[in-house]
């Protein structure tokens, strides 16, 4: 399980004003994963995540960003002793 919030401000100059933004940032995603031993010192590691960005700005900057992503991972494990 992982988590992440925060605040980002950007400012940006158009001509000879200076213009400021802010961003709300949420973080958060998690995965479950089976380990399936081959032999006494391998296994095969599999895992399957989800993970959700979102970037909202402020009243003035009316941008907005959704990410969603699904994975799967797989890893080779050897024990030495």
């Amino acid at each position: 399980m992982n988590s992440l919030f925060g605040v980002r401000n950007q400012e940006s100059e158009v001509g000879a004003s200076t213009i400021g933004y802010k961003y709300s940032i949420t973080n958060v995603g998690g995965g479950l994963g089976i380990a399936i031993l081959i032999g006494e010192r391998s296994a095969l590691d599999i895992l399957a995540s989800y993970n959700s960005f979102t970037l909202n700005g402020n009243e003035d900057n009316l941008y907005s960003s959704k990410l969603y992503n699904i994975g799967i991972k797989v890893g080779f494990t050897i024990f030495l002793k």
